[in-house]
């Protein structure tokens, strides 16, 4: 089947052509030159691309068949079922494959996928982009890949009368989704390495618990795919959702193993956070937005109770444990658990009752050194005295 020129394409090929402007220029001239739109500059035009197509310079190539198909435009002569512009466009597309390929042999996958996409090689596009999303390490290059096939599927029909023959997969959305899930995975599997690797409480936890986050936005970017898949394209989905209660599952898992340290106050601080986290249900997705069902809305409610009953549980316990080493005199201590337990009143009077004793030490202290240099004084004048 034979491909149609588009309009949009030839003014995309204009802005990648790297040949120059002067070139370009000249080729206006000729446009605009009314003796040439009496012959057909078009052949004059298409002779010269293909003289650079055999000699290897394919982007001058393609420059000269968008200059020959820009001379149809102005001469009259657009109509995408003549010969020469069928022609043109089997070209275009042609050379742009090969431009495709040889950025993608450099690893130079974003060119690669332009220049496929701009010369009507939607299927290659694809399976590039597809590439793309495997090796995206941020969520915003993935998503524009998501996004893409979006566009693609709302789309389709145009794309298939620019490219007859192709046809969108729709196991592409599947396939976005267990890369997203794939990322998730590694995220979590370095949030488990770094936990048990965790030395000082006061910083090490905040530290392993970073991977959590990214770990829950890449699931429920999996779960927008499947359940925009699931509801538009009625693909079977994948449990998108089963990966998410994993985190939160992860989360108040570490929250639980923290709470048991009855030690140190960071520890019981530590466990606030991860519970906070576990119960941080908000859907970041838009898809997953519109379509949350009531059913899920009081799944999440759920979730954020326990949560919530779990961070008063450790603020009872830090409080417990704050009065317990004030009544043993460790003061210093006791204020970690008031603080944690947000009992900021009893933090604040031992803070004052810490200060007057350390106040009142320091006072004894310069007054035991003072007691000390007159007893040294009285000392040495007295051997002074028996002539020791």
């Amino acid at each position: 089947m034979k491909g149609r020129v588009s309009i949009k394409v030839i003014a995309l090929l204009l802005l990648f052509a790297c040949a120059g402007a002067g070139r370009i220029a000249s080729a206006d001239k000729v446009a605009d030159d009314a003796e040439w739109c009496n012959t057909d500059g078009r052949r004059i035009l298409m002779n010269d691309a293909a003289k650079f197509e055999k000699a290897g310079k394919f982007r001058w190539a393609l420059e000269w068949y968008a200059n020959a198909y820009k001379w149809a435009l102005h001469c009259g002569k657009g109509n995408q079922n003549d010969p020469l512009n069928i022609e043109i466009a089997e070209s275009v597309k042609r050379i742009g494959k090969k431009l495709g390929a040889e950025e993608e042999k450099k690893g130079n996958l974003f060119d690669s996928a332009l220049w496929f996409d701009a010369t009507l090689n939607f299927a290659d596009a694809d399976r590039v982009a597809m590439n793309i999303a495997k090796k995206a390490e941020d969520l915003e290059t993935f998503q524009n890949i998501v996004r893409h096939f979006h566009n693609r599927n709302g789309d389709k029909e145009r794309f298939q009368k620019m490219s007859p023959g192709y046809t969108l997969d729709n196991g592409c959305f599947r396939a976005l989704g267990q890369e997203a899930e794939k990322r998730g995975d590694a995220f979590l599997t370095k949030e488990n390495e770094a936990f048990a690797k965790v030395i000082n409480p006061v910083t090490g936890y905040k530290e392993a618990r970073e991977p959590l986050r990214p770990a829950r936005e890449w699931f429920r970017k999996s779960k927008d795919i499947e359940g925009w898949a699931t509801d538009v394209l009625k693909v079977p989905g994948w449990s998108a959702d089963a990966k998410i209660r994993q985190v939160i599952e992860r989360a108040g898992k570490r929250g639980d193993a923290l709470y048991a340290d009855d030690t140190q106050a960071a520890s019981l601080r530590e466990a606030i956070e991860y519970y906070e986290f576990a119960g941080d249900t908000e859907e970041s997705e838009v898809w997953s937005k519109q379509k949350e069902s009531n059913k899920t809305k009081e799944e999440r409610k759920k979730i954020k109770e326990e949560s919530n009953k779990k961070i008063k549980m450790v603020k009872d316990k830090a409080n417990r444990l704050g009065a317990l080493n004030e009544k043993n005199g460790k003061l210093s201590i006791a204020i970690g658990y008031y603080q944690v337990a947000d009992n900021e009143a009893k933090a604040d009077e031992l803070s004052e009752t810490v200060k007057k004793n350390v106040k009142k030490s320091v006072k004894e202290t310069i007054k035991g050194k003072e007691q000390q240099k007159k007893f040294k004084k009285e000392q040495d004048d007295l051997e002074k005295e028996l002539g020791f």
